[in-house]
């Protein structure tokens, strides 16, 4: 009885674990698509960019930024995580991020100023 236990707080903790990386991950692929945004790429290299990060099975949703910030767009990226305790349905994981357009002038230097 005691190993089943053990056996299930293992699993328990090696999920949440898992679903700590799926994070970080679809994060970082929200990050990486909103820089591809930012620079005017097309959609598909937007995506790229995102999916590169995000890790397998992920899918990413591209928008303008919204009425209060019509010069940005915002980018999310959406994985589904099957956990290791059974019986327990995949657990969907969201990372979002938003950039500003750059203009076709503006350098790193006069954006840092």
């Amino acid at each position: 009885m005691a190993l089943l236990g053990v056996v299930v707080v293992l699993s328990g903790v090696l999920s949440v674990g898992q679903l700590a990386i799926a994070q970080i991950s679809v994060q970082g692929g929200a990050i990486a698509g909103a820089r591809a945004a930012a620079r005017g790429d097309p959609p598909a290299e937007i995506a790229a960019a995102a999916l590169a990060r995000a890790g397998p099975g992920a899918s990413t949703q591209v928008a303008p930024g919204g009425p209060g910030a019509p010069a940005s767009m915002r980018v999310t990226v959406t994985r589904h995580v099957a956990l290791r305790l059974p019986g327990l349905p995949p657990v969907a994981v969201s990372g979002h991020a938003a950039a500003a357009l750059e203009t076709a002038g503006e350098t790193a230097g006069e954006a840092a100023a």
